[in-house]
């Protein structure tokens, strides 16, 4: 699909009347993959930290960007209005450093949370779209270098906690919009449930900023001896049943041929923050290095706070406060 392929297809639907921004979600989708070969363009992928983004794109299994769709036509790309997207967007922008928010014909490209550039390849006209061909080389190359991002390298237990602690922030957020609308709208929240969310965030926060007496109870094993040289981590699920945490199933993380870091739940290992997996990252990051004891110990820790976050986060979903 080409671009002016592309403002033909969304004008086609757009003209019935009928549609919706769900409407035209297979078409971006469609063209994404036909302008950046080797990308994956998932529409409705899994939760994020920060909430569900309409697209992940990934390379190879390995998110490079999100893009959050508006309807055609939306007049807050720039999320500045408070009865607008505003409180979504700025979830986004904090915890997504490769973003596209669009209204599939305007889009705005947000990098490490700053605004870079946008730019539009159609305009509405008396109900029908009309293409604005002469953005279209700017628009494939913005697409281009969106796809190409590459990733802040996480490399210190402060980068991997800020992340982390990004989160707590992100619930604390929630926590006081959901007392502002009961405010504006006169309603009273369940104390219960708030203090129970109060509680659940001060717990995220503790783990995220590795301040939490419970991370060295460990949940997992370092038993192999050798010369710690991270060379190709991987996971390699254990088939025993009969090591099925609290956490779900299990497995290895192999740092070289023969050391592994043992009874890793699995879901710690494909964890997400913001695009990134940071058990997966950490170990990558120091490939062809020497692990010191000071640093298996370590990233235990990291396995078990991102294990309770997991938890933790699932807990907080099934809170509502009404």
């Amino acid at each position: 699909m080409t671009t002016a392929d592309y403002i033909k297809a969304l004008d086609s639907r757009y003209r019935t009347g009928q549609a919706t921004e769900h409407t035209f979600r297979g078409d971006l989708q469609n063209l994404i993959e036909s302008l950046a070969p080797g990308i994956q363009a998932t529409n409705e992928p899994k939760r994020q930290a920060c909430g569900a983004p309409d697209y992940i794109l990934t390379k190879k299994n390995i998110p490079v960007g999100f893009i959050e769709a508006k309807d055609i036509g939306d007049s807050n790309l720039a999320g500045a209005k408070k009865n607008g997207n505003k409180e979504q967007f700025d979830r986004y922008k904090g915890s997504l450093d490769n973003l596209i928010f669009t209204d599939y014909l305007d889009f705005h490209y947000f990098k490490s949370g700053e605004f870079a550039t946008s730019i539009k390849i159609g305009v509405l006209d008396c109900g029908k779209i009309l293409p604005l061909p002469h953005n279209y080389p700017a628009f494939e190359l913005l697409l281009q270098e969106f796809t190409t991002h590459l990733g802040q390298t996480i490399k210190s237990p402060k980068k991997l906690a800020e992340m982390m602690a990004g989160k707590a922030q992100m619930l604390a957020n929630d926590i006081e919009n959901s007392l502002n609308s009961d405010v504006e709208n006169l309603e009273n929240s369940s104390l219960k449930e708030f203090w129970n969310l109060v509680r659940l965030g001060g717990e995220l926060r503790t783990l995220h900023l590795m301040e939490s007496s419970n991370l060295s109870d460990y949940i997992t094993e370092y038993p192999i001896g050798g010369d710690n040289e991270v060379e190709k981590p991987r996971f390699v699920e254990d088939n025993n049943l009969s090591k099925v945490s609290n956490f779900g199933k299990v497995g290895r993380v192999y740092i070289n041929a023969e050391q592994y870091f043992d009874l890793v739940p699995e879901l710690a290992w494909n964890f997400y923050i913001g695009g990134y997996q940071p058990a997966q990252k950490w170990l990558k990051d120091r490939k062809g290095r020497i692990l010191e004891f000071e640093d298996t110990l370590h990233y235990q820790k990291i396995i078990k706070a991102l294990a309770e976050t997991e938890k933790i986060m699932g807990e907080i979903d099934g809170i509502e406060i009404v």
